[in-house]
């Protein structure tokens, strides 16, 4: 038996109430995850489905399916689902059985899901392999994301219009504007797009609330979001209080990186310590506020990518032995014909015992997400090389031969970047350091560095 409430959000308008039925269902155990799974969409195909309709001039458009989950019907083979109405709803001796999945419900996702893919599949559109939550039309070589409710459409602009029709015929969407140089929301982030350059930011208001948040409202900016932290870190530990604030802050920070490459590292470090927070991680974490505050009107130009000559250019550096845990960092960055779809930082597993070690495990990581990169495209006829770049001669000379070497302790697992070289799958490539654009996502760098590497990945003042 599955309870029901109401959940109640108060409009803009004070007379007015959005409503709706929500189940309460249990969390069940761990060997049932398997039936209420739900893909979502990867960080890079939002990216790419951009690189795509940049090159073919496609344009693009926002949707949002109203009451999603009450598309799809729960099926007819399986145990009916019995719920109990709401309070005010409840009569005596009656029960509810669901006809349609309800939000609340853990199998609602899925169930969804499945309804989306079947419209979609009617609709003339085949489902990628290499992300579940990506389609594309043949005909029109039209492209549709779909993020639970959110749907991103990319086409022919003399398409688009017959595009949607044909999914209105089986959903209930609201159809926002087609991307133009004013804002447009999609995924809680602010798109636009003027004379075939994108750009993304993180909406104004959300930076504001975060600031508030930390106390830090009209506080006194700082030109870098993080300095070289030495010695032990021997303060004392965060009140519970005070701990919790600083996780909600940290999870605020992190889920802007993607926007904002230029504070991947230094979000990266404070959430290495989220689970014991100390007084100098609380500082660190207002530096990198402060440098919120006076960075706020940063955007990201994904640029003009060019179909000639492109390539998946993959940036790859490793900042060795970091940290009290001595722990190296792995960062890398992604661009495809120059449009930049993905960056990252984080610290590696194990301790390396020297820069090549350190080095060659950042090289294996930008070349896994790589490959994905260049799988998911070759799905949608666009075949382009993958090169790798980096500034470690010693890490590219492993690459290139065979075996171990001196490395006689290295994991064997690293030795498939040989095989992928020797395939010519991959080319490994050597940059010069001021060059490498890596170098942003595993150190903290003075204020001009900062803003060359910043202005290397697209970062720039929002209009």
């Amino acid at each position: 038996m599955i309870p029901t409430r109401w959940l109640l959000r108060r409009r803009t308008d004070p007379n007015r109430v959005k409503a709706r039925i929500v189940a309460q269902q249990l969390r069940k155990s761990a060997l049932e995850i398997e039936d209420v799974y739900a893909a979502a969409p990867t960080a890079a195909a939002a990216r790419l489905v951009i690189y795509i309709s940049a090159v073919k001039h496609f344009g693009a458009k926002l949707g949002d399916v109203s009451t999603a989950f009450l598309h799809a019907r729960l099926p007819k083979d399986e145990p009916p689902v019995i719920v109990r109405p709401p309070p005010n709803l409840q009569r005596k001796g009656w029960l509810w059985r669901l006809a349609r999945a309800l939000y609340g419900l853990r199998t609602s996702p899925r169930l969804f899901q499945e309804h989306l893919v079947a419209v979609a599949g009617r609709a003339g559109r085949r489902r990628l392999v290499t992300d579940a939550q990506a389609f594309v039309h043949e005909e029109t070589e039209s492209l549709m994301l779909v993020h639970a409710a959110d749907i991103f459409i990319a086409g022919p602009m003399d398409k688009i219009p017959k595009l949607c029709k044909a999914l209105d015929a089986e959903l209930k969407i609201k159809w926002g504007k087609e991307l133009t140089p004013e804002w447009d929301g999609y995924l809680g982030r602010q798109w636009r797009e003027e004379n075939g350059t994108f750009y993304v930011r993180i909406p104004p208001h959300y930076w504001r609330a975060t600031l508030v948040d930390a106390g830090l409202d009209g506080c006194r900016p700082v030109v870098t979001p993080c300095e070289v932290q030495r010695g032990e870190d021997d303060t004392p530990a965060l009140t519970p209080e005070d701990a919790t604030r600083y996780r909600h802050l940290v999870g605020r920070l992190l889920w802007t990186t993607a926007e904002r490459p230029d504070i991947g590292y230094a979000a990266k470090e404070l959430a290495r310590h989220v689970q014991a927070p100390t007084e100098r991680c609380w500082q660190q974490l207002k530096r990198l506020l402060r440098y919120v505050a006076g960075t706020q009107e940063l955007c990201l130009r994904l640029g003009q990518p060019k179909s000639e000559g492109a390539e998946i250019a993959v940036y790859c550096d490793a900042d060795w032995a970091t940290g009290e845990s001595r722990k190296s960092t792995s960062g890398g960055c992604i661009f495809v014909g120059g449009l930049l779809v993905q960056a990252w930082s984080r610290t590696q597993q194990s301790v390396a015992l020297s820069t090549c070690e350190a080095e060659l495990a950042a090289i294996a990581v930008g070349a896994q997400e790589g490959l994905f990169i260049q799988s998911f495209l070759k799905e949608l006829k666009c075949n382009l090389p993958l090169r790798l770049y980096t500034d470690s001669s010693s890490a590219r000379a492993v690459t290139l031969r065979r075996g171990l070497g001196r490395l006689k302790h290295l994991e064997t697992r690293r030795m498939w970047l040989q095989d992928v070289c020797r395939d010519k799958r991959m080319e490994v490539r050597k940059v010069d350091g001021l060059s490498n654009v890596a170098n942003l996502m595993t150190k903290a760098v003075n204020n001009a560095r900062l803003a060359v590497l910043r202005d290397l990945v697209g970062l720039e003042p929002a209009l």
